[in-house]
């Protein structure tokens, strides 16, 4: 009996082994295969910080979810009354956030449509948001989820968010100074003083540097960020036809969030095709369920692919760079409220893991903040998404108590008073050891 036994798990460990070489093998030939037909780096992704994301369609989620308390803030979106520049910000589309059973919402509310132009009059044909199925006097609910972000440099920490993640103006104003012709007569404001295709005085950087950080990064994420400076010259012509002088040029920046330049949109080493012009699917993204909300367009035409600004001036001081839904680069009015925002940042030490993910065996005892840091005056409360597969007591201690994967939380507060989420996944698996002992002697019923 012994010697079969014996025999028995000697066979299945060969088996184990040989299935698990020859897989590990054959995944390492296809990436190889194309990396190297396609002559670019694999893509690598990452989880840093997190946004609202995916709409909410639970009805028993939803349910609870409008019963919460909510305190409306008003986005500050613009509108007008169809001439030109008549565009002023109203507080007719708002957001809440809540917290509830360790996630993070935000509820998401209009009484007017918020028109693709922000000087045109407000209505269901200046807009796009129905037609993505958003429409006036009702309330959506968006989950807050890990943001992933594409590495195009992992010595750099150079990240470029994998979607789509707002839809915003490059400036929500800009107006014709009524001397020159259009080609260097737009400014951002009545001072004149700087065109409106500036990203410096951009108010997307502002929103980025302000809006997006604050929202998407806890001060531990913070931390790991480094100042990028940003170099903003005028676009390069690929073919020299005396296209372009040097008066877009505007200062550089130094900025945590930053959009692509052209450049980095064609460079190779990024991954992307060196052509500007061309028709480039490592350039191509969709938005989230949330950017449609805020008025991001799509093209059916393109499996539903959407635009994203660059930072780069365009061919004329209203018109900004773009790349389009089939990954072309182009160029849009500074004003569209229907562009994507597709976020870059840079994040220190990169090469170390960054993942807010951690792989423990069955019956593995381990502390939160040993796999995360929590930067925060006082921790709140803890959380699993599944007990039977890791809880997580009062003092933050991890113990994995079956095969899977669950979510821990630890809902924190900062200096302000703010309590935000900070999300663990925590992917359970068995030693060979405790194979042997769930399999051969019943531990299944009894382990």
């Amino acid at each position: 009996m012994k010697t079969f036994i014996k025999k028995s798990i000697a066979l299945v460990l060969a088996i184990a082994m040989f299935t698990g070489l020859t897989l590990v093998n054959s995944s390492n030939s296809l990436q190889i295969e194309a990396q190297a037909f396609w002559g670019r780096p694999k893509i690598e992704i990452i989880e840093f910080g997190s946004y609202p994301q995916s709409q909410v369609t639970d009805s028993e989620m939803l349910s609870k979810l409008n019963k919460q308390d909510l305190s409306w803030q008003s986005y500050g979106y613009y509108s007008g009354d169809g001439t030109l520049y008549s565009g002023v910000p109203g507080d007719w589309m708002k957001y809440a956030d809540v917290s509830m059973d360790g996630n993070q919402y935000r509820a998401v509310f209009f009484s007017q449509y918020r028109p693709v132009v922000p000087a045109a009059i407000p209505s269901i044909d200046s807009s796009v948001q129905s037609q993505k199925g958003y429409f006036i006097n009702t309330v959506y609910w968006f989950k807050f989820e890990p943001v992933k972000w594409r590495i195009l440099d992992s010595d750099t920490g150079l990240l470029l968010c994998e979607k789509i993640i707002d839809s915003q103006p490059f400036n929500s104003t800009y107006i014709y100074d009524g001397k020159s012709d259009g080609y260097d007569g737009f400014f951002r404001d009545e001072s004149y003083t700087a065109f409106a295709n500036n990203y410096t005085e951009s108010t997307i950087r502002e929103w980025l540097n302000d809006n997006f950080y604050n929202i998407a990064f806890n001060e531990a994420e913070k931390s790991r960020m480094l100042m990028t400076v940003c170099e903003n010259k005028c676009r390069k012509p690929e073919i020299d036809l005396n296209l372009r002088d040097v008066i877009f040029n505007c200062e550089d920046t130094e900025d945590y969030v930053f959009l692509l330049s052209q450049d980095e949109a064609c460079s190779k080493a990024y991954g992307f095709s060196t052509y500007y012009s061309d028709w480039d699917d490592a350039r191509k993204t969709k938005g989230t369920d949330y950017a449609k909300s805020q008025g991001l367009s799509q093209a059916p035409i393109s499996d539903y692919h959407s635009e994203w600004w660059l930072r780069t001036p365009g061919h004329d001081s209203s018109a900004v760079c773009e790349i389009d839904e089939v990954g072309h680069g182009a160029e849009n009015y500074c004003d569209r409220t229907s562009r994507g925002v597709r976020p870059a940042i840079r994040v220190g030490n990169l090469n170390e893991s960054i993942s807010n993910s951690i792989d423990i065996n069955y019956k593995d005892v381990i502390e939160f903040a040993s796999v995360t840091s929590v930067a925060a005056d006082k921790v709140v409360s803890y959380y699993s998404s599944d007990d039977e597969i890791a809880s997580v007591d009062e003092n933050g201690t991890v113990t994995a108590t079956g095969r899977g994967t669950a979510t821990v939380t630890c809902i924190a507060e900062n200096e302000q008073g703010e309590e935000y989420p900070i999300n663990i996944e925590v992917n359970v698996d068995f030693t060979v050891g405790q194979w042997l002992i769930w399999i051969f002697l019943l531990g299944f019923l009894w382990y």
